[in-house]
């Protein structure tokens, strides 16, 4: 729990050092590893949904080691100042990426990570928090608020709050928007039922918080809507064979979410699955 928020950026800072830290973090990587780097990066950028974000100065890709033992990825945000404002700031998402899984050399791997990561950031952006982070958060801010007053928590509550989150809050939402978001880049999902399997692992997930039928209702509503409504933006943005194929990409991804629902209503209802999937929770 204590790794939960392992290398989160302290405070608020600048586009220009944001930039600096993200060049010194590519130059500190293997030859191969930058060129994994840049060949993952050129093939997102292929669809300017993405690449308009990161040529937005919103978003910055971060090769970092010190997360690995944890996360493959993960996206901050911090606020960064407006040049010429005394006050105002915009808000920045800082996409971090395990270095081993750059060093590895797959760039199809690294793209639909990235893929995955801006896709949280875009989500915020764009839509705002998810519906289930908006509904747990006070409960689980106030749980870390009383674990971190015990002895041995000391020190420890954005820890706590952020595990909880992972393990109990809204986590599975976001996860569940994100995975559906990056099966046009992610190869693998598309393959084996990879994607009907990540979907009912979350599912189970978002279960485990023992949320109110009405309010479990709510978010899965809400996490069709924003898969919908993103995709068709994406979609939107491109033409010809890139927005064929985003249209298919969306068919899968929707028709496989409708099949994850079903089966893990199967498992809620009959307790048991006509599928053995095992999660890594």
């Amino acid at each position: 729990m204590a790794t939960a928020t392992t290398g989160r950026t302290k405070g608020p800072t600048t586009t220009d050092l944001l930039k600096d830290r993200a060049s010194l973090a590519i130059a500190q990587l293997s030859e191969t590893g930058r060129t994994t780097f840049v060949t993952a990066t050129t093939s997102l950028r292929r669809e300017r949904w993405f690449a308009e974000a990161l040529d937005s100065e919103r978003y910055f890709l971060l090769p970092d080691p010190g997360i690995c033992a944890r996360y493959r990825g993960y996206t901050e945000y911090n606020p960064s100042p407006v040049p010429g404002a005394t006050h105002a700031k915009n808000q920045v998402a800082i996409v971090h990426l395990c270095a081993s899984t750059i060093e590895a050399g797959n760039a199809q791997d690294l793209e639909a990570l990235m893929a995955h990561e801006l896709s949280h950031g875009l989500e915020k952006e764009i839509a705002g928090e998810p519906t289930a982070k908006l509904v747990t958060q006070p409960i689980l801010a106030e749980i870390a608020k009383q674990l971190a007053e015990a002895p041995e928590f000391k020190g420890q509550e954005d820890a706590i709050r952020q595990y909880l989150f992972e393990k109990r809050g809204g986590y599975p939402q976001a996860e569940m928007f994100a995975v559906l978001q990056s099966v046009p880049q992610n190869a693998r999902l598309q393959k084996n039922d990879q994607l009907l399997v990540t979907l009912v692992c979350e599912l189970r997930r978002m279960d485990a918080s023992r949320l109110p039928e009405d309010v479990r209702a709510r978010l899965i509503e809400d996490l069709k809507f924003r898969t919908t409504f993103f995709y068709d933006e994406r979609i939107h943005e491109s033409q010809g064979a890139p927005a064929k194929s985003l249209e298919l990409a969306r068919q899968l991804a929707m028709l496989t979410l409708e099949q994850a629902l079903a089966l893990r209503e199967i498992e809620r209802t009959e307790n048991g699955s006509p599928y053995d999937i095992k999660c890594r929770m």
